[in-house]
């Protein structure tokens, strides 16, 4: 059944930071072409959430709570698959923009880009297109030429990886890291291993002196955490 011009396409936000989902109401709630769904309530199972509001477009962060918003996503199309997700993160896309498009993202919008930019994705995808930066639609664009994957350093780290990879680098310990995220500290001690191979580290002190510097990197390029 063709969609007529006057229906409002539902958004649903998944995101866990006051700020950004104030922000997003209030730009929102003054555009004709979109309604916002009620956002879940804290603790409420999100895949639960989406099949009950069956949105046409999803906002979603990809750290929400301690959690991968990519681990998220296959479960998000699998309940609602007519669904359109627009990554919006403070994560650099280009280091993960490229994953979430090859799980079904249809686009990427960086936090610290104008709020606007997010208005024109969602329209953009919900036309049945795809946004992101040229840098990264220069990705795609490799991958389909057959390119081959990045999967070394860095880039092979999964969203979890790299978010227990910042708070070491942030100063937090295996016990406090595994209290942030509310897991076992096991969890957290596994993750550190997988961490070491991945990045071909010796020593638990060689993986902090590693975090350490790449949080230095992100402070002194501007990037937010």
């Amino acid at each position: 059944m063709q969609r007529s011009p006057e229906t409002r396409r539902k958004v649903l936000l998944l995101d866990d930071h006051p700020i950004v989902l104030l922000a997003v109401k209030t730009m929102l709630s003054d555009c004709a072409d979109f309604e916002l769904c009620e956002t879940p309530k804290p603790g409420h199972p999100l895949l639960a959430w989406v099949e009950r509001q069956l949105p046409d477009l999803v906002i979603l962060d990809l750290l929400l709570d301690g959690r991968s918003g990519l681990d998220l996503l296959p479960g998000i199309l699998r309940v609602a698959p007519a669904a359109r997700v627009v990554i919006y993160s403070s994560l650099d896309e280009t280091r993960h923009g490229l994953r979430a498009f090859r799980l079904g993202a249809k686009g990427y919008v960086m936090k610290s880009a104008p709020h606007e930019q997010l208005l024109e994705a969602l329209r953009k995808v919900a036309a049945g297109g795809l946004f992101a930066s040229e840098s990264v639609l220069q990705l795609l664009i490799d991958e389909a030429g057959g390119g081959e994957r990045n999967s070394e350093g860095l880039d092979g780290l999964s969203i979890q990886q790299l978010h227990v990879f910042r708070l070491l680098g942030e100063g937090y310990d295996t016990a406090q890291i595994a209290a942030r995220l509310g897991v076992s500290l096991e969890a957290v001690q596994t993750v550190r291993e997988r961490i070491k191979q991945k990045l071909h580290l010796l020593s638990g002190v060689e993986l902090v002196r590693s975090a350490e510097a790449y949080c230095e990197s992100e402070s002194s390029s501007g990037q937010q955490p």
